[in-house]
């Protein structure tokens, strides 16, 4: 839940799926683009996200 809390305020958020055009696959879900999740940002870099580390 926090993920998601940082996410939807974070003006650095970019899910993986729109950053790499996939759109949507079995991989990525409208969901993981619709609602921001820390967890599928490009930033999140295995949660050494600084934006994320910033606010935990």
């Amino acid at each position: 839940m926090k993920c998601r809390r940082i996410a939807s305020a974070c003006r650095q958020y970019c899910s993986v799926a729109r950053a790499q055009d996939f759109g949507i696959s079995l991989l990525n879900s409208l969901d993981t683009v619709q609602n921001p999740d820390c967890r599928f940002c490009v930033n999140w870099n295995g949660g050494e996200c600084e934006i994320f580390k910033g606010q935990t």
